[in-house]
């Protein structure tokens, strides 16, 4: 009885959920078409399916996906961030390679065009465009890619243009290129071409001057020219004696090296350089203007005339003729000291050096003395002297650069050997090997000084077996 009871139950239960599905079902279909409705009916009624029933009896919903299409732009967003996060891991070498290799191409650039504009273009720029074209090819064949034809052609080129265009003949920028040409055919190792070019413009330099004083009023500086004219050839006449006396000592130079090695030429075009300077130092003197230029003036300054004098006392000096070196040495002094103030550098104490050895050197020499009323005694003397106030010099130098200058401390060293040979010369070993040995110690390490070092090294050694 209880199981037929049962068994009613079950099948009524399966009846009233079969009828409340379908009832729901056709509600769902009735709602579709009215949501708010179904939203409603559905807030109000859920249904909550019976633990009785099966998974598959229960109703089955169908999802659509829809894809959307990338645009071109976030497509290579996407590649972009795929291998940045694989490029490391699969480049580890080759990555930071290439980054330090823009890096360097970056900076090599930027130097480039640094030293385009603060350097080469300035030099340019005071030519005309057709002239500065043809002067960029003549500097490629002469610096990056030396060849001496086609370097002189372009700098042929490049001066009858100029010329054409009205530069003159001998202002500051085509002087230059007939000095560029003569230094190009050095380089080349023509050194007879080039002293001919400078010859020739040595020559061609003088005449124009001669020519310009000429149409001068002289002593009153009165042209017939107009008077903006007439400042303009005054600062060209002294600019192109400031390029007269700079050749001369370049063709010096020139004669005295290997591929000529003719003294004479080189002692004459020297002695007409420092010809140059004294008369217009004379010439300017007589018409009051100050004897050396200044930033305003296109003549030489004091410095630069004091090295013209230096150039032929140390010529004399190599020749043995030290009377003639000393009044060059001591007028050359007179002038730096002028031009420097109370800020003495390096020349100063080269200068001092210079006198010293020439002083010495007559002071020794088995030779009568130039002044019959100075004794031996006081010769010496005064050659320590000179030598003392080179080495104070030294030693006073503010400037740690100019101190440890290689011309300055050479110029301390030979100070120092003058005193070593002046205390040999009056039998005082023991004073000499003194100032031997800490001329010693400047040169001590200096591979452009070796030929000093050997020359003290054997001084010491004679000195010591002197003392034995």
């Amino acid at each position: 009885m209880f199981r037929t009871a049962t068994r009613r139950a079950a099948s009524a239960l399966r009846t009233t959920t079969t009828h409340q599905h379908a009832h729901a079902h056709a509600h769902a279909q009735h709602h579709s078409r009215h949501p708010l409705t179904t939203l409603t009916a559905c807030k109000s009624t859920p249904l909550r399916p019976s633990p009785l029933l099966k998974p598959n009896s229960l109703p089955t919903t169908t999802t659509t996906t829809t894809t959307r299409q990338l645009t071109y732009a976030q497509r290579i967003k996407q590649g972009y961030q795929a291998s940045r996060k694989d490029i490391w891991r699969r480049n580890p070498i080759a990555l930071p390679f290439a980054i330090l290799s823009i890096i360097t191409a970056t900076g090599l650039f930027s130097y480039i065009a640094y030293i385009e504009v603060t350097e080469n273009t300035p030099k340019y720029s005071r030519y005309p465009a057709p002239v500065a074209e043809r002067l960029r090819t003549a500097v490629y064949y002469t610096e990056l890619n030396l060849n001496p034809a086609k370097a002189a052609k372009a700098y042929q080129e490049a001066q009858a243009l100029a010329l054409e265009l009205g530069m003159h003949p001998y202002c500051e920028e085509v002087l230059g290129i007939r000095v560029q040409t003569a230094m190009m055919l050095e380089m080349a190792g023509l050194v007879p071409a080039s002293i001919q070019v400078l010859e020739s413009t040595l020559q061609g330099a003088l005449s124009y001057v001669a020519e310009a004083r000429e149409r001068s009023t002289e002593g009153q500086g009165v042209m017939q020219t107009k008077e903006a004219e007439e400042r303009e050839e005054t600062r060209r006449v002294y600019m192109v004696l400031r390029k007269v006396v700079g050749i001369s000592i370049k063709l010096a130079e020139l004669y005295q090296g290997d591929h000529v090695q003719d003294a004479k030429k080189a002692e004459l075009m020297q002695m007409f350089a420092v010809q140059v300077c004294l008369k217009e130092m004379n010439r300017r003197h007589s018409l009051g203007l100050p004897v050396g230029g200044g930033q305003d003036d296109t003549w030489m300054n004091l410095g630069e005339i004091a090295t013209a004098l230096t150039e032929l006392g140390h010529t004399y000096t190599s020749q043995g003729k030290s009377e003639l070196a000393r009044p060059l040495f001591l007028r050359a002094l007179d002038l730096v000291r002028a031009d420097e103030g109370e800020n003495p550098s390096r020349k100063q104490v080269t200068l001092l050096s210079d006198i010293a050895a020439c002083v010495a050197d007559q002071a020794m020499s088995p030779r009568p003395l130039e002044d019959p009323g100075v004794s031996r005694e006081d010769a010496i003397e005064a050659a320590r002297k000179w030598a003392g106030k080179a080495i104070e010099a030294f030693r006073g130098l503010d400037n740690l650069d100019d101190a440890g200058d290689a011309e300055g401390k050479m110029s301390y060293c030979s100070a120092l050997m003058t005193l070593g040979e002046l205390a040999r010369f009056q039998n005082k070993p023991e004073e000499a090997i003194a100032h031997f040995t800490e001329a010693k110690k400047v040169v001590d390490g200096d591979l452009d000084a070796d030929w000093v070092g050997e020359a003290l090294t054997k001084a010491l050694d004679e000195l010591e077996n002197v003392k034995q």
